[in-house]
């Protein structure tokens, strides 16, 4: 005992020997590498199908996919809504945007259906009443400025 060490030879049932460290990483950093691949997502055309259960992260990434590809496919519809108002109103693409989220705020209704509706529908008159109503409504105040 030179170095002033406790030598484990010399009292053997002491401490169990060091865990040999593989490749000069800390056994603990090891684990967390292990962790972190089993967690990283791989891509939609190599995601598992193997039975084994999604991460937390897989879980969220896919209704995150899910989220963005039901939004475009009702963006198409809200642009046209938007361009439905803007030639009824000649107002910018901001105020005919601020126009639909108010009537769909005041009727409860998703922005989305509101488009598809006026987009569906021949004439304003064919809208439902509560959706014309706050239609006409958002259109007094865009013309009064308040």
């Amino acid at each position: 005992m030179l170095s002033g060490k406790k030598d484990l030879s010399e009292h053997p049932g002491e401490r169990s020997p060091p865990v040999p460290r593989q490749a000069g990483r800390h056994p603990r950093e090891a684990a967390r590498t292990q962790q972190h691949r089993r967690s990283r997502v791989e891509g939609p055309e190599l995601a598992p199908h193997d039975g084994r259960r999604q991460t937390a992260r897989e879980q969220q990434l896919e209704r995150e996919v899910g989220r963005l590809r039901q939004a475009m496919e009702h963006r198409a519809a809200i642009d046209q809504a938007r361009g439905i108002i803007m030639g009824l109103r000649a107002c910018s693409s901001e105020a005919a945007w601020q126009v639909l989220v108010e009537v769909s705020q005041n009727t409860n209704t998703k922005l989305r259906d509101v488009a598809t509706t006026l987009v569906a529908t021949s004439s304003v008159d064919s809208l439902p009443a509560d959706q014309r109503r706050q239609l006409g409504a958002a259109f007094r105040r865009m013309d009064t400025g308040t």
